[in-house]
């Protein structure tokens, strides 16, 4: 058994949410604190933590947990969600991103819990090779088409 899906996606979901919290917070306590605060200072404010928030539920929420090479499945964590599909259920796993914004994406040959796609942080150490053999390994397992 591989881990595929970096071990931090888990903290950083977490942590994304406790700092739009402190953010929060901090704004309201400089409100109540009496400090003369500009209305453009909330405005802003408002502003970091809708796009903050934006992005958190648009990108972060939607990776998957874990994912792990089984052999001859994977099997993908997300939340309280598990299934373990087995290599000919997927399509490919696509790279997108650079540095330290990559991601894989799973696709899948029909729409799970999940959806079509899981989009996962690969740990580190998989990076392009691994993907390119895993990806064979979905075409063997597919057989010929």
């Amino acid at each position: 058994m591989k881990q595929l899906a970096s071990a931090m996606t888990r903290f950083n979901k977490r942590f994304g949410i406790g700092a739009m919290v402190l953010i929060a917070v901090g704004f309201v306590v400089s409100a109540l604190g009496g400090q003369q605060l500009n209305p453009r200072d909330y405005a802003m404010g408002g502003v970091l933590l809708l796009v903050a928030g934006g992005g958190f539920f648009l990108f972060e929420r939607q990776l998957a947990d874990e994912v792990q090479d089984l052999g001859d499945a994977l099997l993908v964590m997300r939340g309280d969600l598990q299934k373990r599909f087995s290599l000919a259920e997927v399509e490919c796993i696509d790279r997108r991103g650079f540095g330290n914004g990559r991601y894989f994406t799973l696709r899948l040959r029909k729409a799970e819990p999940f959806g079509e796609r899981i989009n996962f942080r690969p740990a580190r150490g998989i990076g392009e090779p691994e993907r390119e053999e895993l990806n064979q390994r979905i075409a063997n397992a597919r057989g010929p088409r």
